[in-house]
């Protein structure tokens, strides 16, 4: 059971606690009870009811997975309450404690006939619904935002939800306040034919709606990512006039629109692309106005999107001006989402618009003296500066030049290093602070930094080697991922000869990773059991990872989402892709052909949903709405994978395939920098296969910036510095210098593209028949 916390202390002396029967335990968000009952009483009975009259008469945000308890806010539900995401079956099975948007038990829990009730009474406790809803649009803790019918009338409508005591924003507003807000707004601007029309404001059960109009079209985000043409290979002439005058069209359109509405007396307040939809005819609509308010008001918005929005802008008509002033910018190039680590950036973004586009000179400057100007004058300087003064102009071949990049890139991973910390060793992703993770991992953590600073020459300090040996034996929950756990680790400490740790921390796997209780049906390269069957392989233990390969081999594994659970995406760390690759690790050991026609199979499983795009192979999300063409997932590491199975099998669809795929690193302008999915895929993808890496190299200048005098880049969403190997500087590091010297190994990933012909390899796979 849990509830949520009241703003009065519960008051819980530590003699009471020991006496009574149950235990509260707060935490920042809830708090738990522990039973203590003796007898024949129910426990949990026992326990709610006390609880619960000392917490009645809170109120507290509805736990949309658990059952209330009562009047609130006491919830409980069947399973854990700290984050283990299994539960035990009665026959032992480890299966996926699931926790959905409704309340629900196993089928092979008991349910006590006191919750039978509550379950009973909450099915009844519910308000007629006029609305069939086709699909969720979006997502966020305050409610959803979906796409319905009205019963009454058949209409197609858009339902924006708000909860109660949800999406506390900074300014302490929950979305039902924004909600009402929101509704205030488009009364005023009623009529205007850019904003959708009020249908009506609901409220079934505790939850509000606003029922606005359904407006047909795509998001301004989504054109820019389809239309762009840095975005795709090799654009012409013509596709670079064409888009330029689409944005010229796009933008005026704004323009226009933010005049109308600031003559209503409105600010919009969150003006930016995923708030602007594009209707099929090109008339642009704005959406969203839960943060809008008055001209003159001195309300502050509580919530802001970084890269359309400024700190010294956060007051009346000025925050509209720099948001259209952004989006400018972002349409030619999108380096408003990192100005606010250097502003330098912006002069940067001027020279590339006027380079790339067919503009009147200086178009670019003006761009960015409007952003400046609407800054209050000028932008804030940023944490971090640019580094371009410094980037070489030289080819790959110029390695004197390219050390320096090199050297100064370890340097400032090194001067941003904490060992002092005990949560972390290096700045990185906050993915390095989730469950199992802590700090650690090769993808975000400490190992994958420690092993890319060796693996390019670099001495580590004793002291950060120790930091990550000391944390990984102490570790109580550490996951077994090779990408996010103790296999990484292990496989980390063994290239750095540290064999005996290395063999201590591999102990700690069990035989069947993807049956255990820390991530269950995980079979993936990243974080379940083909990762781990590499790490057993890297150690010479062939068995184990051949017993493990077998299992995934099985034809009753051929579904792509029984090798990656959502929001996991196709590929290689994540998707059917790298069990190909560990099959055919296993062909190497073993000789045997099962294993290339299995890994035949896992390669179809991604490459079946493959589409392509401007002449250009993808691989999709399964909603279908982002293109992947990354390492770690997407296509540029299942093409390394099919470049990897055409060294041992001539297969026509996949040179086919690959030709098409060689296009991928064509591309000039990437939104992040980073190793799994940013740049730093590319130019991995063009040096494994020893392609021309010159124009990324240059490229990479755009998001290098720097930190203490040193060269440093943004991560994931590019909100700050990072020095992991996934997002930030270790991993470019190992881009880089596998252009510049020699690639560099990492687990997982295809590493010698360049062995026997496909022919050869051919007679070799009959011979192990």
């Amino acid at each position: 059971m849990r509830g949520q916390p009241s703003p009065h202390e519960i008051p819980a002396k530590s003699a009471d606690v020991g006496r009574t029967e149950f235990q509260v335990r707060r935490s920042d968000r809830e708090w738990e009870i522990h039973h203590r009952v003796p007898g024949d009483r129910h426990p949990v009975a026992e326990a709610a009811g006390r609880a619960g009259s000392r917490v009645a008469g809170t109120s507290g945000p509805y736990i949309l997975s658990d059952l209330r308890w009562q009047g609130g806010p006491l919830y409980l539900r069947y399973g854990a309450f700290a984050p283990k995401p299994t539960l035990t079956t009665p026959d032992g099975r480890q299966v996926s404690d699931r926790r959905g948007t409704t309340f629900s038990v196993p089928d092979w829990a008991p349910v006590p006939d006191f919750i039978a009730e509550a379950i009973a009474r909450r099915a009844s406790d519910k308000d007629s619904f006029p609305f069939d809803v086709h699909r969720a649009l979006h997502f966020s803790n305050g409610g959803g935002i979906y796409l319905a019918a009205d019963q009454r009338t058949g209409r197609k409508v858009v339902l924006r939800e708000a909860r109660p005591h949800a999406g506390i924003d900074r300014t302490g507003n929950d979305a039902v306040q924004r909600l009402h807000n929101e509704r205030f707004v488009l009364a005023k601007l009623n009529g205007l034919d850019f904003v959708p029309e009020l249908y009506e404001h609901i409220r079934v059960w505790e939850h509000h709606y606003l029922v606005v109009e359904y407006i047909e079209g795509e998001t301004l985000e989504r054109m820019f990512v389809d239309r762009c043409p840095l975005t795709h290979p090799d654009p012409s002439a013509d596709e670079l006039v064409d888009y330029t005058e689409w944005v010229r069209d796009i933008v005026g359109q704004l323009e226009t629109m933010l005049a109308e509405v600031h003559e209503r007396g409105i600010v919009l307040a969150d003006l930016q692309p995923t708030n602007i939809i594009v209707r099929p005819d090109g008339r642009c609509v704005l959406v969203d106005f839960e943060t809008s308010f008055e001209i003159g008001s001195t309300a502050d918005p509580g919530l802001a999107t970084p890269g359309f929005s400024c700190p010294t802008a956060r007051t009346g008509t000025a925050i509209d001006h720099y948001a259209l002033a952004a989006i400018r910018m972002y349409l030619f190039a999108p380096f408003n989402h990192w100005l606010h680590l250097a502003s330098a950036k912006a002069e940067e973004a001027a020279d590339l618009i006027d380079t790339f586009y067919p503009v009147e000179s200086g178009f670019g400057a003006k761009i960015a003296t409007a952003l400046h100007t609407h800054a209050g004058g000028t932008l804030p300087a940023g944490a971090a500066g640019g580094a371009e003064s410094r980037w070489p102009q030289a080819p790959a071949s110029d390695t004197a030049v390219w050390d320096n990049v090199l050297d100064s890139i370890g340097d400032g991973i090194l001067a941003a290093a904490t060992p002092e910390r005990i949560d972390r060793l290096y700045p990185g992703d906050i993915e390095q602070f989730g469950w199992g993770r802590i700090g650690l991992g090769l993808a975000y953590g400490a190992a994958g930094v420690i092993y890319a600073l060796h693996a390019c020459g670099r001495r580590i300090p004793d002291e950060h080697l120790e930091w990550l040996v000391d944390k990984t034996r102490n570790a109580t929950d550490l996951g077994f991922g090779l990408y996010d756990g103790l296999a990484g680790i292990a496989w980390c400490l063994l290239k750095l000869q540290r064999e005996e740790e290395a063999r201590e921390f591999l102990a700690r796997i069990p035989d069947r990773p993807f049956q255990c209780d820390m991530q269950p049906n995980d079979r993936g390269v990243h974080s379940g059991a083909a990762g781990i069957a590499l790490t057993f392989l890297q150690f010479g233990d062939h068995q184990r990872a051949i017993e493990i390969g077998t299992e995934l081999a099985a034809p009753s594994m051929d579904d792509p989402h029984l090798v990656r659970r959502p929001p996991a995406l196709p590929g290689l760390l994540n998707g059917p892709s790298g069990l190909a690759h560990l099959f055919h690790r296993l062909f190497d050991y073993t000789a045997d052909s099962e294993w290339l026609e299995a890994a035949e199979r896992a390669l179809w499983l991604d490459l079946a949903g493959i589409q392509t795009d401007h002449g250009i192979p993808f691989l999709r999300s399964d909603k279908g709405n982002r293109m992947l063409p990354y390492l770690a997932e997407g296509t540029i590491g299942t093409a390394l994978v099919v470049s990897e199975h055409l060294r041992y099998r001539a297969v026509p669809q996949f040179s086919d395939l690959l030709a098409g795929m060689r296009r991928l690193c064509r591309p000039r302008l990437t939104i992040a920098p980073g190793l799994f999915e940013g740049r730093g895929s590319m130019i991995m993808y063009q040096a494994l296969r020893r392609e021309p890496t010159d124009q990324h190299l240059l490229d990479l200048s755009w998001h290098a910036m720097n930190y203490r005098g040193h060269i440093a880049f943004p991560g994931r969403m590019l909100l700050r510095l990072s020095t992991d190997l996934a997002t930030g500087s270790a991993g470019i590091l190992c881009a880089l210098h596998s252009a510049v010297h020699a690639p560099i190994e990492l687990p997982g990933i295809p590493f010698d593209l360049h062995g026997e012909s496909c022919e050869t390899a051919t007679k070799h796979s009959k011979g192990g028949e």
